[in-house]
């Protein structure tokens, strides 16, 4: 009697497993290159909604960078920004990768544009390693100021100290400390 249950659904099993099989078979899969420029596009993304949770979804556990941040102090500068009243929309340009294995180099520029129309331009470096299926920033260097002018809105009514604070959000997300910055 169990035999006679299970053949009528023995075909129906074998055309979704094969319908599984042929999709998984031709379904596109994205290079290494392509979900590092996703993962960025999704970090814009998580900046611009005040996204913690996926901000640091990009930090690697392992991160370290030349100013002694690691993934800690990353999470509470991420945490304390998210708090605070600014709202930033950050733009990576000039996207430049290099990907070898399961290791990546990135370079770009980053502007960060401030709710009170100043606007920053850093460029910097990216080190970023495959942590099973995602990629993840291990450390970032070398983030120099570019192009600030005072037609950008930063120097405003408090002159350098709006420039520092303003500068604030994208060192703490490109990691490093720069002047006026500390990891306490």
């Amino acid at each position: 009697m169990k035999r006679r249950l299970l053949w009528p659904g023995l075909p129906i099993l074998v055309l979704v497993a094969g319908a599984v099989i042929l999709f998984l078979a031709t379904r596109q899969r994205m290079t290494d290159e392509e979900q590092i420029r996703a993962t960025f596009l999704q970090l814009e993304q998580d900046v611009r909604t005040r996204n913690a949770a996926g901000i640091l979804s990009i930090i690697s556990k392992d991160y370290r960078d030349q100013h002694g941040f690691d993934y800690p102090a990353i999470r509470s500068l991420v945490f304390m920004w998210t708090r605070s009243q600014e709202k930033d929309e950050l733009t990576l340009y000039n996207l430049k990768l290099h990907v070898e294995k399961k290791k990546a180099h990135a370079t770009a520029l980053a502007v960060v544009r401030r709710s009170t129309g100043s606007r920053l331009e850093f460029t910097g470096n990216v080190e970023l390693v495959k942590e099973g299926r995602d990629w993840r920033v291990v450390s970032t260097s070398g983030w120099q100021e570019s192009a600030l002018e005072p037609d950008y809105g930063l120097l405003g009514s408090d002159g350098e100290a709006a420039r520092t604070a303003s500068s604030r959000t994208l060192r703490f997300l490109a990691g490093g400390a720069g002047k006026g910055f500390s990891n306490t």
